[in-house]
């Protein structure tokens, strides 16, 4: 079985560098403590030596706004939601770090909504005029 890289390259996807300014990367084939934890890797490990760009290990592994952890299980999901979203220190409001606008509300769909049909719209009035000058 091919790897991912090598099935996106097939169909034209070119290959970027995803890493942070760093050089901490953001894609990552183990669960989070396999990076973050200094010598939960071992040199020797396949890993090693088939990742194009070294990694470090440790904090300065994982970038700030990195995307994926491969192998992370639905309860090490559900505890990175609540540590990530819900615990606060104490002493600090969970209303200083709520969005006051929630990105789900009503009015942001109906926004959505209103801006897509218009756009399909103006796709319908542009296909009927040029089908008429044809």
């Amino acid at each position: 079985m091919q790897n991912s890289s090598n099935c996106l390259q097939l169909v034209g996807v070119k290959p970027i560098d995803s890493r942070d300014s760093y050089g901490r990367g953001r894609f990552f084939p183990f669960a989070p403590q396999h990076h973050l934890i200094p010598g939960h890797i071992d040199k020797d490990f396949w890993y090693t030596k088939y990742v194009y760009y070294e990694s470090k290990q440790g904090l300065e592994c994982c970038s700030d706004t990195a995307i994926s952890f491969h192998y992370v299980s639905p309860s090490l999901m559900y505890a990175l939601d609540y540590l990530i979203y819900h615990l606060r220190p104490y002493g600090i409001s969970h209303n200083a770090y709520r969005p006051t606008h929630h990105p789900n509300s009503s009015e942001t769909v109906k926004t959505i909504v209103r801006g897509t049909t218009e756009k399909m719209k103006e796709q319908e009035l542009k296909l009927a005029g040029s089908s008429t000058t044809t």
